[in-house]
């Protein structure tokens, strides 16, 4: 193995598993000269960490200035000699010369800097929309108010109200329906607890008052195998939740929804379908998908009411999401309007726009979206109108870089099907193909700080597609040095745009991981003819060239 590049390790010097793990493989790699800096008695060190990351966590590994990730990732690479290959391609390349930055400068960079601090909010709670009335209805009727996440969501009309009648509340419909309420708050707290949204955290045990709160305490407890005769989860619905936490993290095992249905055959519950019952826990960690990206990149402030609910009664902490009020908002202290069209009716009004699911498909994207298999038949054209919103062209953004950013998040997260799909979907909708190909081949490494070539897009797409990067981290921060090139680039509505493409990235993925989305041959096929990695580890970690 190569020994000329540098290599550092920004690691933490006891307790951390993964950082001696680090240094065992690349011992292993024969990499033996590397250079530890201590995150923990250097607050430089861990400055730098996230400089030069955008990640919150430890150990982080660099190859020159070529980032390598935490452990996992370097053993992955290791066993499947990428590493080697990597460390061959990255000779040239120098170290990471952080010592040319200033403290000040480190500090500044590393920076949690809040999306927040450049939207303002909306006022949609007074909206004049007929459509939007029966979400304002919805959300006093379970919430009370109108929560922050649509306080900035909110600036992109359209999109909020997809959001919400084409996949939450359909989704919530669901799982009312198939779900017993403990076992619903379980699934929203699992999913959000495995991404770190402490907003969403928050949400899910107070939303329904004493009930929500009791049910996270059981499955807490569940979980660490001390169940009494009168906590309701089972092994079926511990699995059911955790199921969604499987799905955060893309790592559902196979054969595990074959295991959930042998165990809802013995389960304490009478299961009406487990089938059913899986389908809507990844209906309802879709939603939370979306939400828990969304809210994490604004870095909203968490209702304060419930904020301390959940702290009390759950040592749940607010984290990176602040607190400034006491109580809840009173935002929806009034008359609503009524009158204006049902939900169903604004949701047939979705599906007619959509018509026959095939032809606009076909049309928008250029193939069947592989995951809309893992929709009720009623709810794909209501996927389809959604997802075809958030991909379609903006004043600023095109529809084929909107997927591009997707290729970046679903890359970075291990989706190889929805990474293809989404190149595939980015050349379909192409001005220009073969440049798309280009782009393609380097968007992630530019994207990831692996290289790539650059000159391929504006300051502004360069912007964009690091924080499609930064979205896909768990748990996600947004270090100024990071966020500030977006902010520079782009006006709020465009901002609320880039969110959603990562949103509805994560949405996406979290349903695949439990439908397992299979591709097809026209996808490869699109994939090999272009030159394009179909290998996940190659998708990530690009040649440096």
């Amino acid at each position: 193995m190569n020994n000329r590049v540098q290599t550092t390790v920004f690691s933490k010097k006891q307790g951390c598993v993964p950082c001696e793990q680090t240094k065992v493989t690349l011992r292993d790699a024969g990499m033996v000269f590397f250079t530890s800096l201590d995150v923990e008695s250097e607050q430089r060190n861990a400055n730098a960490a996230v400089y030069f990351s955008g990640k919150a966590t430890t150990p982080q590994v660099f190859l020159g200035d070529y980032p390598l990730g935490g452990a996992e990732e370097l053993e992955k690479l290791w066993k499947t000699r990428r590493l080697r290959d990597i460390a061959q391609a990255v000779d040239s390349h120098g170290s990471l010369q952080f010592e040319l930055l200033t403290d000040e400068q480190l500090a500044r960079g590393a920076e949690d800097l809040l999306f927040k601090e450049f939207i303002p909010p909306s006022d949609g709670f007074r909206s004049d929309d007929p459509e939007q009335w029966p979400i304002l209805h919805l959300y006093k009727q379970i919430f009370g108010f109108w929560p922050n996440t649509f306080v900035y969501l909110h600036h992109s009309p359209e999109i909020y109200k997809r959001f919400v009648y084409c996949q939450n509340m359909a989704a919530i419909q669901s799982g009312l329906g198939q779900l017993a309420i403990p076992l619903l708050a379980a699934v929203g707290y699992a999913t959000s607890n495995a991404h770190g949204c402490n907003y969403c955290q928050v949400h899910t045990v107070a939303t329904g008052g004493d009930e929500s709160l009791l049910a996270v305490e059981q499955y807490r407890l569940a979980r660490i195998g001390e169940r009494d005769s009168e906590n309701p989860f089972d092994e079926y619905w511990l699995s059911l939740a955790d199921l969604a936490a499987m799905a955060t993290l893309n790592e559902v095992p196979e054969g595990y929804v074959a295991r959930l249905r042998q165990l809802a055959s013995k389960s304490d519950h009478q299961s009406k379908d487990p089938e059913a019952q899986v389908q809507t826990v990844a209906l309802i960690s879709a939603s939370f998908g979306f939400l828990n990206v969304f809210n994490d990149l604004v870095g909203m402030d968490i209702e304060g009411k419930w904020a301390s609910t959940a702290h009390d009664r759950l040592g749940l902490d607010h984290g990176r999401h602040e607190v400034n009020e006491q109580e809840n908002p009173n935002n929806l202290a009034y008359e609503l309007p009524v009158g204006g069209p049902t939900p169903q009716e604004i949701m047939g009004k979705y599906a007619a726009e959509v018509g026959d699911l095939a032809a606009f498909s076909e049309e928008e994207f250029g193939l069947m979206l592989p995951w809309i298999i893992g929709y009720p038949v009623q709810m794909r054209p209501l996927h389809a109108a959604f997802y075809a919103e958030v991909m379609r062209p903006s004043s600023t953004l095109t529809s084929e870089f909107k997927h591009l950013m997707a290729y970046v998040c679903h890359v970075e997260k291990g989706h190889e099907v929805l990474a293809a799909s989404e190149a595939f979907m980015a050349h379909h909708v192409s001005a220009n193909r073969e440049q798309t190909i280009e782009r393609l081949k380097h968007g992630f490494a530019v994207a990831s700080g692996r290289g790539g070539n650059e000159a391929l897009y504006t300051a502004a797409e360069k912007a964009a597609l690091r924080l499609a990067y930064l979205s896909a981290q768990m748990p996600l921060i947004t270090p100024r040095r990071f966020v500030e090139p977006v902010v520079d680039h782009f006006e709020t509505q465009d901002i609320i745009e880039l969110f959603s493409v990562c949103a509805i990235s994560s949405m996406v993925q979290r349903l695949s991981a439990i439908v397992q989305a299979e591709s097809n041959g026209v996808i490869e096929t699109f994939m090999q003819e272009s030159g394009l990695p179909a290998d996940v580890l190659a998708m990530r970690f690009p040649l440096p060239s």
